[in-house]
């Protein structure tokens, strides 16, 4: 289809529409199912079409699963590029950036995006293009944050590895959540871990 085409707008929202199908089915399955499990042909056939279809939008089953994967990523960046976080103490900030956080790292869109990141990551047969675009992803992500401290603290302090810390700690309660059906919300853990951050960063600031 060639956007040109306007003649054919009906048709090209047709397809529009297909090749999201095709993204939001490869997510659903890859966070009920696992990566493993996610065939191209099952996707194709859970979302109703032929293999031939996931082709025809992708050309490949890797650009299928880096469009999932850029969606799932996409949906974070774009929360962190336009939140406006509130609040008058460190651990009021901090607070709300935790939640905002873990709303996302624990949806399915964020899972099967850690999913797919392990698999294209490791596989020694995906693309330079595909893992250059991965890494840009994590990139944006990190130009993001660092502003969103600014925006929230007025200063950067620790801003990297806090946010890896951050990170890892929302997205490790949010595996073991989806890992293990039936688990709370680890609402006291994210307390926790922002009292923690909170104490610590107030002490670094009181001594700048």
């Amino acid at each position: 289809m060639q956007a040109g085409r306007t003649p054919e707008r009906k048709g090209y929202r047709k397809g529009d529409e297909t090749r999201e199908r095709l993204i939001v089915t490869a997510q659903e399955m890859i966070y009920e199912v696992g990566f493993a499990h996610a065939s191209s042909r099952e996707i194709a056939r859970r979302a109703g079409v032929t293999f031939g279809v996931i082709q025809h939008h992708f050309g490949t089953f890797e650009a299928l699963l880096l469009a999932a994967a850029e969606r799932g990523m996409g949906g974070v960046v774009e929360v962190l590029a336009n939140v406006q976080i509130t609040g008058e103490t460190t651990e009021e900030k901090l607070t709300a950036i935790a939640d905002l956080l873990w709303r996302h790292v624990s949806g399915p869109a964020y899972i099967s995006y850690l999913e797919i990141l392990t698999k294209l990551t490791r596989d020694p047969d995906t693309s330079d293009e595909t893992r250059a675009r991965l890494r840009a992803g994590t990139a944006e992500f990190d130009k993001l944050w660092l502003k969103l401290m600014r925006r929230t603290f007025g200063w950067e302090l620790h801003g990297k590895a806090l946010r890896r810390l951050m990170t890892a700690s929302m997205q490790g309660l949010a595996v073991s959540q989806w890992m293990n059906p039936g688990q709370p919300t680890f609402a006291a853990e994210r307390r926790l871990f922002v009292k923690a951050m909170a104490a610590y960063l107030d002490s670094i600031a009181a001594t700048a």
